[in-house]
């Protein structure tokens, strides 16, 4: 495990700073805008899923994400809170992977800049916060890269075979690792 540099703190207190002032902004918006309509879309997926005895009816999407939402939703989590809060909780998983994947990949410094250039665009909160399979799909990527560059090529198919029955951007994911191994 690499040492904590002052990059990485500063990457911490970055990624700590843009959830803190993302979750008021997130609160006032959601249930006034349509663009966050998608969760509910997939909330009824993910209860159809299971409710037809692992059939998919109605199925536009690989089932990744339906399959993740009905897991919380049998731990207890009502439906109104992850609504509300998943797709609000894939803005700051998507810089902490990112973050862990160029500190490992690259260094500290790597991976505060390229959180930093990607906390900059206001759009990027604003997709991860409206479509939620390609936001996951864009928080598994960097850790299924972690994984081939780690050598750890189990989990990095695992984590790739996730990210196939994510999004059908998966096999972008494929793409990239096949010509990285190349």
């Amino acid at each position: 495990m690499k040492r904590i540099s002052i990059y990485d703190f500063w990457s911490i207190v970055l990624i700590g700073i843009l959830t803190y002032f993302s979750l008021p902004y997130w609160r006032d918006r959601f249930p006034l805008f349509s663009e966050f309509y998608d969760i509910f879309y997939h909330l009824s997926i993910s209860n159809d899923f299971f409710r037809a005895g692992g059939l998919f009816i109605r199925q536009l999407y690989p089932p990744f994400l339906h399959i993740l939402e009905f897991l919380l939703l049998n731990a207890g989590i009502d439906r109104l809170i992850l609504a509300n809060y998943l797709t609000w909780f894939f803005y700051p998983l998507s810089f902490v992977s990112l973050w862990l994947f160029m500190r490992s990949a690259f260094s500290g410094r790597a991976g505060f800049y390229a959180v930093l250039l990607l906390s900059v665009p206001a759009v990027w909160l604003e997709k991860t916060w409206g479509y939620q399979a390609n936001a996951l799909l864009l928080i598994l990527t960097p850790l299924a890269l972690w994984a081939m560059v780690a050598r750890r090529h189990f989990i990095a198919v695992i984590l790739t075979f996730i990210c196939l029955i994510t999004n059908v951007s998966g096999i972008f994911v494929v793409l990239t690792l096949i010509i990285y191994v190349l």
